[in-house]
């Protein structure tokens, strides 16, 4: 590889990990701000309607992992969580397609908000509730949350019409 190459490597990987540390950024520093002012404003467990029962926040602290599920006793959340976030540093930098870039970054803001709450608190912070019903509500999350998910379902969706060069 000529250096003309390598450098022009460089340069492309660089842009990438820009792009999406940047983004990785600007949603962890939203959803540390988020559950800051549910901290501050909310009282634990008990609902703040929006939309009555279909949209509320409750504050809860989950020490689990996706959905409040205890999936694993064996290995810490925490190494896991670090171990996913350079998993995902790896995704950037061998990424050919912007786009997944983006997702990437939101994956990595979200993995490194909600591993930020688990080293502080041990346990992240949740706070928005969703439901259909009184009843019936979709397990309580936050923003790292949903930009994890974003991440993810555009990662799957595009990858239908991705197309290999």
């Amino acid at each position: 590889m000529s250096e003309g190459n390598r450098k022009k490597d460089l340069k492309g990987i660089m842009k990438k990990l820009f792009l999406s540390l940047g983004i990785g950024v600007l949603v962890f520093f939203l959803d540390q701000f988020t559950k800051l002012l549910a901290l501050k404003n909310l009282e634990y467990g008990i609902p703040f309607e929006i939309l009555g029962p279909y949209f509320r926040f409750t504050l809860v602290f989950n020490p689990y992992g996706v959905w409040g599920l205890p999936i694993t006793k064996i290995i810490p959340y925490e190494p896991v969580s670090l171990f996913a976030i350079l998993v995902i540093l790896l995704f950037i930098v061998r990424e050919k397609f912007l786009l997944y870039n983006i997702f990437y970054g939101f994956i990595l803001g979200g993995a490194m908000g909600n591993l930020t709450d688990r080293l502080r608190m041990k346990a992240v912070v949740d706070f928005i509730e969703i439901g259909i019903s009184e009843n019936l509500h979709w397990p309580i999350f936050n923003l790292a949350d949903t930009f994890i998910t974003l991440g993810i379902g555009g990662i799957i969706i595009f990858s239908f019409f991705k197309k290999e060069k």
